[in-house]
């Protein structure tokens, strides 16, 4: 009989507190299959002639096809008909140059707020009207000197760890209710040859999504400085807490055999295959990312995997835990005629969010007009918590709503493939690796002057 979770072999990737843990099967839950991965599209082509809509992306993948779904219920509703670009990381080059009407879209799907500040001048505020549901903390993250310019569509929660409970049963682990409850589970699964972690390395905000989890359960006034920048971008970066911070992520990534493959093949998996590599291969027992896990669970994992997940713990015994976001807010270019307006118009309302949100990796920040029903079972469970992903994801745990900082962040650090605080964060990676308690706390500081020496050379 094959064991729980293979033992860590070397290889290459190819290539996103307390209480009881929330298990359930994907029989159970009989999620509807996702269509087959798609290029672009033009949803509802040649069906009217109102002209079409130009919408760019930087999805991919299920959630591409995902996408399409939405638009295409748009394009029967309103007889627009949609042209889905999507454009990856190119999205900062296109919105930042000048082109032709014809070449430009009408409307951007930008998953950075700080995307929002950075092209300003190339969009269009929208309608108040549009985003009334919203709220007041999500609509703030996109207010540039009181005008509104964009409205939330796909929303995520990013502070979670997905696990495989025979594994944790068998080595009577129990899901940790303190970070260091959990460096202990990993060095328990590591001593009995278990390979405790999956990360996907080789996409940066991955590891800037640890670091975030970490400093915002550490210190939530230092992380909210660091967010929203201000005059001593600098002192706040050098300060104590930032450090302290990168040091406990360290000691979750020190030690050898924490990663399937080690440290070299980690910092060539991407997140897809990081969730493969627990819920496919077994070559794993634990994956830290956010909600839009699910979706990999189903489309790859095996029929009867056994699905749980506990919240990114929190540093100190009964301290807050971490409540960390994404999203992908719809923005009108300054081109956009009215097919543009009506398609932002649109994403922003329940029909739209219902069409993405029975199928996984989506949450809607609506305060109503998206029942619950509509979520996969994971999503609305309060066995683990005493209020559900989605109500986190919407309010936060007091009402603030805190993005990874490479989302909000401009200028030298901003995310980016190879760029800002993600490069930084996969050199820690390899810094990191097999280092022992000093080694970790120099690498800690190296990476504090790495951040500066860039804030500065600005």
């Amino acid at each position: 009989m094959a064991p729980d979770v293979a033992r860590p072999t070397a290889g290459t990737g190819t290539g996103r507190p307390g209480g009881p843990s929330r298990r359930t099967t994907l029989r159970a839950l009989a999620l509807p299959a996702l269509a087959s991965l798609a290029p672009a599209v033009s949803a509802g082509c040649g069906r009217s002639g109102r002209g079409t809509v130009r919408v760019a992306v930087q999805w991919s993948g299920w959630e591409l096809t995902a996408f399409q779904q939405v638009v295409a219920q748009f394009t029967s509703d309103t007889n627009w008909d949609v042209a889905v670009l999507p454009v990856g990381s190119d999205i900062n080059a296109l919105l930042g140059a000048r082109s032709a009407r014809e070449a430009t879209p009408d409307v951007a799907m930008l998953s950075q707020p700080g995307q929002v500040r950075q092209f300003r001048r190339r969009l269009t505020p929208i309608d108040p009207a549009w985003a009334a549901n919203f709220p007041t903390a999500w609509r703030d993250l996109v207010t540039i000197d009181g005008e509104e310019m964009g409205v939330w569509f796909k929303t995520a929660h990013k502070s979670m760890v997905w696990y495989l409970p025979g594994v944790l049963d068998r080595q009577r682990v129990e899901p940790p209710r303190t970070y260091l409850d959990w460096l202990g589970a990993d060095q328990r699964l590591g001593d009995a040859g278990l390979a405790p972690l999956a990360v996907g390395a080789a996409d940066g905000w991955v590891l800037s999504d640890w670091f975030c989890n970490v400093l915002l359960g550490l210190d939530p006034q230092t992380y909210g400085q660091l967010a929203r920048g201000g005059t001593d971008a600098v002192g706040h970066w050098r300060s104590e807490p930032v450090r302290e911070a990168l040091t406990l992520v360290g000691q979750a990534w020190a030690r050898p055999g924490t990663f399937p493959g080690g440290v070299r093949r980690a910092l060539l998996t991407q997140f897809d295959e990081s969730v493969v590599e627990v819920y496919t291969r077994r070559q794993a027992a634990m994956v830290a990312e956010g909600d839009f896990v699910y979706p990999v669970i189903s489309r790859y994992g095996r029929p009867d995997v056994s699905v749980a997940w506990f919240p990114f713990p929190p540093q100190r015994p009964g301290g807050d835990r971490p409540v960390l976001v994404g999203g992908d807010v719809a923005v009108l270019l300054d081109n956009a005629g009215p097919g543009g307006r009506d398609l932002v118009r649109y994403l922003g309302s329940a029909e739209a969010a219902n069409v993405w949100a029975r199928q996984g990796g989506f949450v809607s920040v609506l305060d109503r007009g998206v029942p619950r029903s509509e979520y996969p079972p994971v999503y609305t469970d309060t066995t683990m918590t005493d209020r559900p992903l989605i109500d986190d994801v919407r309010t936060g745990m007091d009402g603030s709503i805190e993005f990874s900082l490479s989302d909000q962040i401009v200028g030298p650090l901003a995310g980016g493939d190879g760029q800002g605080l993600w490069a930084i964060l996969q050199n820690f990676l390899r810094q990191v690796a097999g280092a022992d308690g000093e080694g970790i706390d120099s690498a800690a500081a190296r990476t504090v002057r790495d951040i500066v020496d860039r804030l500065r050379s600005r």
